[in-house]
């Protein structure tokens, strides 16, 4: 080998060895940069879909104030599990009773974020795969709490029996929720989508922890 390259190789070989290390410190750069547009996105993501869950509370907070108008202002007779009623004849579901009053639009009853998982030996699993949604399986995505209590009462009862004693009213009694935590997990702030009697929606994972049963 002619003594000039056998000189040149040295110098040639550090060259590459820095060359492949700039190409590897910039292709991890790139995969940095990859993960976090990934995570900001997937943020962003899931804040678009609680936005588009509290909206649908709202129009369901609409609807139900339609509802009102041709009742007295009394809370309907809705079923919380129309997939397990108890009533006999059964009470019809959340969509049935305020569907017609949200232009029967049943993606108001949906939420994007929507995840059930039915466990082994649930009787539903004869109907519905282990990984379905609430909607799927109940009409809806959003827990009906008056439902035995309050069906057929004046609107404004619902408070008398404690909060209004303290100091409370309708913009401290839930309603209406998300049948799960589904922004976020249970314990995380904003992950629980909450309608109030008042009809207004507010996110309030905090107080939602005390107050379920």
């Amino acid at each position: 080998m002619p003594s000039v390259l056998r000189q040149g190789m040295p110098t040639f070989l550090r060259a590459a060895r820095v060359n492949r290390a700039s190409v590897a410190a910039l292709a991890l750069t790139a995969l940095a940069i990859l993960l976090m547009g990934g995570f900001y996105a997937q943020r962003k993501w899931r804040a678009a879909e609680r936005i588009y869950c509290q909206q649908n509370l709202l129009r369901i907070g609409r609807a139900m104030e339609a509802y009102w108008q041709i009742s007295d202002r009394h809370w309907p007779w809705m079923s919380k599990l129309p997939s397990s009623d108890i009533h006999d004849p059964a009470w019809p579901g959340m969509a049935a009773v305020l569907g017609p009053f949200a232009e029967n639009d049943l993606s108001a009853f949906r939420c994007p974020s929507d995840r059930r998982r039915l466990a082994e030996g649930d009787p539903l699993r004869g109907t519905y795969p282990a990984a379905t949604t609430w909607f799927e399986t109940e009409g809806t995505s959003y827990e009906w709490l008056l439902a035995d209590v309050y069906a057929g009462k004046p609107v404004g009862r619902e408070a008398a029996g404690g909060r209004r004693a303290i100091g409370g009213g309708p913009a401290d009694q839930p309603i209406m929720w998300d049948f799960e935590p589904f922004h976020g997990g249970r314990g995380t702030p904003g992950s629980l989508n909450i309608l109030y009697a008042d009809l207004k929606v507010r996110s309030d994972e905090s107080q939602v922890s005390r107050e379920r049963p």
